[in-house]
């Protein structure tokens, strides 16, 4: 699996085709019901209980929303975590709510190795690169 976005929550858009879809009449209810939850699309079509690789291309909300859920729920379960090296930081007031929070504690933990109330944290490997200039 590459990211994770659980649906749970649209998050804020960015994409011409969501504004489309809102300009056109679609509303934010009938978008939110097509949105497939990964955890249980991964469960329902490759039937695996474990995944054997995570790749998370950047730590943005909108590519770890639900990462909690792999980590600590025991839902799916993280085999080898993959991840770029940075040096991000963020606190409570940098996310929109308590959930996107919580995603974002559960994954600092995981890299810091702490020892939270969870299953076992997954393999966790980075890139041994040198990080590229601040965006």
């Amino acid at each position: 699996m590459i990211d994770i976005n659980d649906g749970g929550e649209l998050r804020e858009a960015a994409t011409m085709s969501f504004l489309q879809k809102l300009a056109l009449g679609e509303s934010l209810d009938a978008m939110k019901e097509k949105l497939d939850d990964p955890i249980e699309w991964v469960k329902r079509n490759v039937g695996t209980q474990r995944l054997f690789r995570f790749i998370l291309s950047h730590p943005a909300r909108d590519h770890m929303a639900g990462l909690r859920r792999l980590l600590l729920a025991g839902e799916l379960g993280i085999v080898n975590f993959w991840d770029i090296p940075h040096q991000r930081a963020c606190t409570k007031d940098d996310f929109p709510n308590e959930e996107a929070w919580l995603d974002w504690a559960s994954y600092a933990a995981m890299r810091a190795d702490q020892n939270v109330d969870r299953i076992d944290w997954p393999r966790y490997l980075t890139l041994d690169l040198p990080e590229g200039p601040a965006r």
